[in-house]
């Protein structure tokens, strides 16, 4: 919660907002709005460099206190803000649908220190990120969308159905939401739409390259993993679908490092199948 630590919401004092953000949206052809996010502390921090929250202002505007879902906007202001993220892929982004580890449903985003400490060993010049998923490739079997402006969409070879958005990141005048962002944006929150109106949890992650800015969208089945007794009880969110797990005893650490596969098998487990079926439906949305 953002207000207070009592008993009930607005107990207490506010949390502390640790900065202000200011994201250009396209809000017709030749025209562009300002739309403000604000930082806190995450206090239960998955990392010990850092954890924020990110979230609307909800400051004289109620049209910000909504449910845990992406709006068109929501979309576009984290593309831009993936895009700025300096030194490249030193930030990871990231959106927890109801059902796909969000714990609170107010509107909220994640933003933590990129790589994580298990992954520093894991980074190299093609995967600066560490990740599974951002090391993982297009599906050979499923040809890639090329929007106009330069915007890239596939279909991952992965356990978890996902689809990759990928668009140049260019440099321009400041106060200016760059062409290939407003695309991207577009583009990913018609993909966030179709999962939304699948009715189907859903994770989304960004991040940057020194040339390029990117998105994942993990398309889930479940909240958690019916496989076993102790997986059942971990929460899959976006860490989990990028390939790093957070366990929460003693028994799922066992477990992982015991049982060649387990996490593998998770993801497997929670992904929307037949992954096929799902990207035409994505095709079919974006060629509208």
């Amino acid at each position: 919660r953002l207000f207070g630590y009592g008993e009930f919401h607005g107990d207490g004092n506010a949390r502390h907002r640790v900065a202000s953000l200011n994201a250009l949206v396209s809000s017709g052809e030749t025209s562009a709005t300002m739309h403000g996010w604000d930082v806190y502390h995450n206090i239960s921090p998955i990392d010990p460099r850092g954890h924020f929250l990110l979230l609307p202002t909800m400051e004289n505007s109620e049209d910000n206190w909504r449910d845990q879902s992406l709006a068109r906007s929501d979309c576009q202001c984290m593309t831009y803000f993936a895009s700025t993220i300096h030194p490249p892929g030193s930030m990871m982004l990231s959106f927890n649908s109801v059902g796909a580890g969000a714990s609170q449903n107010h509107i909220h985003c994640h933003a933590w220190v990129s790589p994580p400490p298990p992954l520093l060993d894991h980074v190299d010049a093609d995967n600066i990120h560490g990740y599974a998923a951002t090391a993982a490739k297009a599906s050979s079997e499923h040809t890639p969308l090329n929007l106009p402006r330069g915007t890239t969409i596939l279909l991952l070879e992965y356990p978890c159905t996902c689809v990759k958005l990928s668009s140049v990141s260019s440099v321009e005048e400041a106060g200016t939401l760059p062409a290939t962002i407003e695309e991207m944006g577009e583009a990913l929150s018609t993909i966030v739409q179709l999962a939304q109106k699948m009715q189907v949890p859903h994770n989304v992650a960004w991040t940057n390259k020194p040339t390029s800015v990117e998105a994942y969208v993990f398309f889930r089945s479940r909240s958690q993993s019916s496989i076993g007794d102790t997986p059942s009880m971990l929460r899959c969110g976006a860490s989990e679908m990028l390939g790093i797990f957070l366990t929460s005893s003693r028994e799922q650490l066992d477990l992982f490092a015991g049982r060649k596969g387990a996490m593998e098998q998770i993801l497997r487990d929670v992904s929307l199948e037949p992954r096929e079926l799902v990207w035409k439906d994505v095709c079919a949305a974006l060629s509208v």
